[in-house]
């Protein structure tokens, strides 16, 4: 039995969420404000506390603050509860010490998961740290599960000045997430040095002038280069921070001989895995519409459902930067004020790509649901020799509904 504090204004949202945890046997105690948990705190030594990001008073963050800082509480175990979930304020309360950040509505199979893994976690306490003050920098764009975990490895990585490396296909967004640890970090002020790994050499003479250096590509540096780098690394041991990436098997790369070792370790100390875009089916039109305001940001055009379709059952081979460079091209090749599926550079010639279980269960729901009707109906007419009365039949539906969803779908 623990006991769990919940932090929340929004009334019906805590009452239920105090019934459930109160179903799992565990002693409840409410706030519904940051200084009425906070004198709270004064009397009560919760397990676990959930704290909305969102409260009347002081911020969820600022209350988080105040518990690292107490000396009674700073190891307490707190779950960040938001509604309204984006990367400044996931990497900032992963920053401060959080043990995780979830977004609203919480099951109750997610609650019993977390809170279990909280009572066991080891001491949160060195984890924390001061937000930064200034100015917030430009926010990652992505609310899918698969982006989450990033977006908290990012806060966590922040805590320390152990290098970081980026392992992900090429298109992901290594380099953005670069830019963001150190745009969210204490050096922030600093240079930023982007060293591509296929010629560093004019990039490691300019080494000791960087807040924080970002190795593109590590798989591409030569052996001399290596040997260069680890030099620096040795000598330079308060230099800038170290922000590496590679799309390769470094792993392997060092097991064949491709890749020293020695730096490996040195370099690889903090990985975070940055997902393939096809992992991220719900932040694929999220994106595109922030590129479309990017293109064009007085009149920003617009996806017809149609195109917003085809996005989604598109595979990505090129991950974000393809996303980026399909709409930016589109924005200028379509006519009018709205973008088709007919203006989409994959457009032309390109079947439904095979999915798998595995690809749906990325998806968000209504994603997941589009994607699998749309393989049912091609399914379905393939097999009746395009008679839609027998595809209606073997679907189990009527041939009213059938043509509904051959038409929403674009099924030919």
């Amino acid at each position: 039995m623990a006991k769990v504090l919940i932090v929340d204004d929004h009334l019906p949202f805590r009452a239920v969420l105090a019934e459930t945890v109160a179903s799992l046997k565990h002693d409840v105690f409410e706030a519904g404000s940051g200084e009425e948990a906070l004198e709270l705190l004064k009397t009560v030594a919760p397990d676990v506390v959930f704290l909305d990001l969102r409260l009347p008073d002081i911020g969820g963050l600022e209350v988080l603050q105040k518990i690292r800082e107490s000396p009674v509480h700073k190891d307490v175990p707190v779950v960040i509860l938001t509604a309204y979930a984006d990367s400044t304020n996931t990497i900032e309360a992963m920053r401060l010490g959080a043990f995780d950040h979830i977004t609203k509505p919480i099951c109750r199979e997610e609650l019993k998961q977390v809170i279990a893994r909280a009572i066991g976690s080891t001491t949160l306490g060195d984890r924390a740290a001061n937000i930064n003050g200034n100015s917030p920098p430009d926010r990652l764009i992505g609310a899918s599960a698969a982006f989450r975990d990033v977006e908290k490895m990012i806060g966590l990585a922040l805590s320390t000045s152990t290098p970081v490396v980026l392992l992900g296909e090429t298109g992901t967004g290594k380099e953005q997430i670069a830019r963001t640890i150190h745009q969210h970090s204490e050096r922030q002020e600093e240079p930023f040095l982007l060293i591509p790994c296929s010629a560093p050499q004019e990039g490691f003479g300019r080494w000791e002038q960087q807040g924080a250096v970002y190795l593109e590509e590590l798989s591409d540096l030569e052996p001399a280069s290596q040997a260069q780098l680890l030099g620096l690394l040795r000598e330079d041991s308060s230099g800038p921070r170290v922000i590496s990436s590679s799309c390769h098997d470094l792993v392997g790369l060092a097991r064949q001989g491709g890749f020293r070792e020695d730096l490996y370790y040195r370099l690889c100390v903090f990985p975070i895995h940055v997902p393939p875009l096809r992992n991220r089916g719900s932040d694929i039109l999220v994106l595109a519409e922030a590129f479309l305001n990017r293109a064009c940001p007085e009149k920003p055009k617009r996806l017809t459902p149609a195109a917003a379709k085809a996005l989604l059952e598109y595979s990505w081979p090129g991950n974000v930067r393809e996303l980026q460079n399909m709409t930016q091209t589109s924005s200028i090749v379509a006519r009018g004020f709205v973008i088709d599926h007919q203006d989409l550079a994959f457009a032309q010639g390109t079947s439904s790509p095979e999915i798998t279980l595995t690809d749906l269960l990325q998806l968000d729901y209504y994603s997941a649901v589009a994607r699998l009707e749309k393989i049912l109906l091609e399914k379905a007419l393939k097999d009746a020799a395009g008679n839609r009365t027998e595809a209606a039949r073997s679907l189990g539906i009527n041939r009213q509904l059938l043509y509904s969803k051959l038409k929403e779908h674009g099924v030919e």
